[in-house]
């Protein structure tokens, strides 16, 4: 087939799950790459909207077959529980972090809240004007050849905004403790979420525009399990997107979904956007009912490899994803936000798709790139189970309890242990400890998911209340500091290895999220520890991983190191100076183990 599409019309056939002309690319800039380019021509960035958007429409120029993506009004509207934020604490281009408010203050203003009105509440109403500015200084030319595929409208889904407001292992322990009041928080989210998209969906029909792009990002969805995935997730996504009048619906997560694709293409959205998933194996569960955009992996490919990194991973997902339609070459995740994926590489992603993407699709590549397959493999351990059979005696007993997040019947057990004279330090290794190990194998046998973890963590902490005076601090391995680094805000992943190293004997102190260096240093010391565990989500942060290491050298403290997170690349793992760096929880524990008996850990 000759190349005769526009770019709009590949788009649109793409989504469709159709064969367009050529693979159609899709380049999510952060305006600091706008700014990079203005700079490089010596050109500032004008604070004047049309200017701004004049910018925008020249910088994207330079990609004839790509349909732009322009900056939208900034913020998310004040949709559901978001309203009751300060927007000035807001960022305005990522979703907030986890507010930590407790669950009986969250009850108490659910009491009194009411659905809020785009037209009249909050910043709402200043929002629509926003969009309808933004619409009027689109020039007729952009108008007629792309119409509104220039913007991404979007916002969070409704269970990951019950995460912001509470917190990730507050709502894990809902979908246990209190569904009801999980059900009533995503219905008030769900119904505000919907009035909003019908508002700034009427904006755009009134300027005589049909809605074009519409993104919601639920990071959390494969945090939980399947069947909690299909009450709690589905039939709210489903709505709000049903209610949506846009040609392209976009759900984001940059998390692995591999394990639910029904679900996954059952929510309403005609496009998946991620990262960490193997998107030969979706393409192929999918079956045509949603189509692929992203994957090429940003950090390790895109930001940091070559151009021929670039082109070998491109033609990979193009020969393998392409056929039949349905794939938009994208990054995973979106380009590196602080602006240093290279000019060179963006543009090799663009020519590997004119180059080997035209229909009928002859590009074959007979094995996955490296650099593909390990970005698809990290951070999900394969290894075989670590935890020995248990017995029918009363520690194995206790162990699955424990496992099982039965806190009462671990409580009930332990007592009954204690009373036939069993040891505290048997109980506490070969009943607790033993019980979170057969959790951390069933996690990453795809049995649990971080609800189960947080559970089985309960029941573990049950065990040692119940033990009380009769368990002794030496029968920890030794205590072990964790925390996600200075500018990380992610804590559901800390929170997961917190569980699996207790599992391995150790106390461990989580200090959440955010922490700098001098404070890990200083609870290490208050607290005698043995490790300072640090969790890295960000590439900008390995350096801060470094600076922990360096000072607690420097000051000539014998505490060990280590690092693990989506952030750190294999390369970056190789040359990075901490004691040890951990690739996924099981690794975790053995090189937490290591570590405490004086070995080298293997970085």
């Amino acid at each position: 087939m000759s190349i005769e599409m526009t770019p709009a019309e590949r788009l649109i056939a793409t989504v469709n799950c159709r064969e367009p002309d050529v693979v159609p690319v899709s380049l999510n800039f952060k305006p600091i790459y706008v700014r990079k380019w203005l700079q490089e021509k010596g050109r500032p960035m004008s604070g004047d909207l049309a200017a701004r958007i004049e910018s925008e429409i020249e910088f994207f120029s330079q990609w004839p077959d790509v349909v732009p993506s322009l900056t939208g009004p900034s913020g998310q509207g004040a949709v559901g529980l978001l309203n009751w934020l300060d927007r000035k604490a807001l960022p305005s281009d990522t979703p907030p972090p986890s507010q930590h408010w407790s669950i009986s203050e969250v009850k108490g203003r659910l009491k009194k809240a009411k659905i809020p009105n785009p037209y009249r509440d909050g910043w709402m109403p200043e929002a629509l004007a926003d969009w309808q500015r933004h619409i009027e200084n689109i020039p007729a030319a952009v108008r007629r050849k792309y119409g509104s595929l220039i913007w991404m409208f979007s916002m969070l889904g409704p269970l990951s905004a019950v995460g912001t407001i509470l917190s990730y292992p507050d709502t894990f322990r809902l979908l246990y403790e209190d569904q009801g009041f999980l059900r009533e928080l995503l219905e008030f989210h769900t119904l505000s979420a919907k009035l909003w998209v019908e508002a700034v969906e009427q904006v755009f029909i009134r300027s005589g525009w049909d809605p074009g792009q519409f993104f919601i990002a639920e990071e959390i969805i494969p945090m939980i399990s399947p069947a909690h995935a299909r009450e709690f997730c589905l039939p709210y996504l489903q709505s709000i997107y049903q209610t949506s009048r846009a040609a392209i619906k976009v759900l984001h997560c940059d998390n692995r979904i591999t394990h639910m694709p029904d679900v996954i293409t059952g929510l309403g959205a005609n496009v998946f956007f991620g990262n960490f998933s193997d998107y030969s194996l979706l393409k192929e569960s999918f079956e045509g009912r949603m189509a692929l955009m992203g994957n090429l992996p940003s950090l390790y490919v895109l930001t940091q490899g070559k151009p021929q990194d670039v082109e070998e991973c491109a033609r990979w997902l193009i020969s393998s994803c392409g056929p039949g339609g349905g794939l938009i070459l994208s990054s995973g995740g979106g380009l590196d936000p602080a602006g240093k994926t290279p000019w060179e590489n963006i543009n090799a992603m663009v020519q590997a798709a004119r180059r080997f993407g035209k229909y009928p699709l002859t590009a074959k590549t007979e094995s996955v790139p490296e650099k593909y397959r390990t970005i698809m493999s990290i951070h999900f351990s394969k290894s075989p189970p670590q935890t020995p059979p248990l017995e029918n005696d009363i520690s194995g007993i206790i162990a699955r309890e424990t496992c099982a997040g039965n806190s009462g019947g671990v409580r009930e057990e332990v007592t009954k242990a204690m009373i036939n004279k069993a040891s505290a330090e048997a109980i506490f290794k070969e009943g607790l400890c033993r019980g979170l190990a057969l959790a951390t194998d069933r996690f990453y046998q795809a049995d649990y998911f971080y609800p189960e973890m947080m559970r089985a963590d309960l029941s573990y902490q049950a065990g040692l209340a119940a033990l009380g005076d009769s368990f002794r601090q030496d029968y920890y391995r030794g205590t072990i500091i964790i925390g996600s680094l200075k500018g990380s805000y992610q804590e559901t992943g800390i929170r997961g290895i917190q569980v699996m190293l207790q599992g391995a004997g150790f106390k461990v102190i989580n200090l959440g999220t955010g922490i700098g260096s001098e404070r890990f240093i200083e609870e290490a010391v208050k607290n005698r520890a043995k490790i300072i565990a640090m969790g890295v989500y960000f590439n900008a942060h390995v350096s801060l991983a470094e600076e922990v290491t360096n000072l607690v050298r420097e000051k000539g403290l014998g505490i060990k190191t280590m690092a693990g997170g989506m952030g750190i690349t294999p390369d970056a793992a190789a040359h990075l100076a901490v004691d040890a760096y951990a690739v996924d929880g099981h690794q975790a524990q053995k090189e937490a183990l290591k570590l405490v008996a004086g070995e080298k850990g293997q970085g």
